[in-house]
């Protein structure tokens, strides 16, 4: 499973991990315990996925990143084919999306 984090996120993990004196695998290990504690299957756990490397499919709804808006730069939108998406009324071409991840899940209810 490969995830994404945005290279902020990269930098201060890389930042923590230069400062502490905690090995690299207990980071490791704390986020599988994460992932474990949600409940989620690894295909569940959203991620930002590249725009330029995937696109969702057509018709489907999706948190989409926009990188040069100031405000308001996750949003939701559908997928239309062709690296278009629709956003309320108007529609972004692939180049204004930055990154896009699938819509989370509602938590399982406990049997």
């Amino acid at each position: 499973m490969k995830i994404h984090l945005n290279p902020k996120m990269n930098s201060k993990i890389a930042d923590i991990m230069r400062v502490s004196k905690q090995p690299a695998q207990m980071y490791g290990a704390a986020l599988i315990d994460a992932y474990r504690a949600s409940g989620l299957e690894p295909d569940e756990i959203p991620h930002w996925i590249d725009a330029e490397d995937e696109t969702p499919d057509i018709g489907q709804t999706v948190l989409v990143y926009l990188p040069d808006k100031e405000e308001e730069k996750i949003r939701v939108g559908e997928y239309l084919g062709e690296g278009d998406y629709r956003i309320g009324r108007k529609v972004y071409r692939g180049y204004e999306i930055g990154a896009w991840m699938l819509l989370l899940q509602p938590p399982k209810e406990e049997k």
